[in-house]
């Protein structure tokens, strides 16, 4: 699933980077039906949204751009409302997106997750129950210690582009699939060296993106895409490598602008050469 919320993903920055949704009626319920299939693979894609409002208010600020905002979302507000409705019936809460994140934060919050989730089932409480009864002693830590609690943020954030393994390859693939433990293996200590492409990869991706900035040209809602997704996804979630997948072919894309940059560069100083060289003979 990730791998295919992550081409979604990447068609979706895409679309807003050509501003597809905002220029006609049929771009913009498209580009909302792609948005809500990943939104059900993963609710973080939500973040386009922000994105592609920023994108409007720069560049489409007329009444057919705003029919083609609304449109946008129509997709993702029936995908979800229906969603809601089936969880309601079934659980008699409100649930739009899933009972998972009660469970998934409270470890960052002190909380001991698995022995709070039992206590509550004792209590004969249901999952969407036990999820609203820990996000709310999550909400309290944070009210008494917002300190603590903006720091444990931005750590959430910075995490997502560390070359920490995610739980599932650490305690999955490593302790289950593979015959012996990570220390022994030759797999895990090549899976550890690839991680290092990341980080060149990070440097390239500044590079370019610094390229755009003094050439002053604009990033096309790439950079707020980017931007919305590492906030919003520190809200609800720890971040690994696993749950960056979605943002490394977008830095991949700024970094073929350094790329792009030295080979216009290379080919004007050849140029250059070239004619100075007529000039020479003639």
């Amino acid at each position: 699933t990730e791998s295919i919320h992550t081409a979604l993903f990447s068609l979706l920055a895409l679309l807003l980077i050509f501003g597809w949704p905002l220029r006609s009626f049929a771009g913009a319920l498209g580009f909302g039906l792609i948005t809500c299939a990943a939104l059900f693979i993963r609710p973080i894609t939500i973040c386009v949204f922000p994105a592609l409002l920023w994108k409007f208010i720069q560049e489409h600020r007329s009444w057919r751009g705003i029919i083609c905002l609304l449109l946008t979302g129509l997709p993702s507000l029936a995908g979800m409302s229906a969603w809601t409705v089936r969880n309601y019936r079934l659980f008699e809460e409100f649930v739009p997106f899933t009972t998972n994140i009660g469970h998934h934060n409270a470890w960052d919050y002190d909380l001991h997750a698995d022995r709070a989730f039992l206590h509550l089932r004792q209590q004969r409480l249901n999952e969407a129950q036990i999820n609203k009864a820990l996000i709310r002693a999550e909400r309290e830590f944070y009210i008494d210690n917002p300190g603590k609690c903006l720091v444990r943020y931005l750590w959430r954030a910075m995490a997502l582009f560390s070359l920490k393994p995610a739980w599932e390859t650490e305690q999955v693939l490593w302790e289950l699939v593979l015959p012996i433990r990570p220390s022994g293996t030759y797999i895990p200590h090549l899976y550890h060296t690839m991680f290092w492409q990341y980080y060149v990869t990070y440097i390239l991706a500044a590079c370019g993106a610094g390229i755009l900035v003094l050439r002053r040209r604009e990033l096309a809602g790439l950079w707020t895409l980017m931007i919305c997704y590492v906030l919003i996804h520190a809200m609800v979630s720890r971040g690994d490598m696993r749950l960056a997948a979605p943002l490394y072919p977008l830095m991949c894309l700024l970094a073929t602008t350094l790329f792009s940059a030295g080979s216009r560069q290379a080919q004007g100083h050849k140029e250059s050469h070239g004619n100075n060289t007529v000039m020479n003979q003639a």
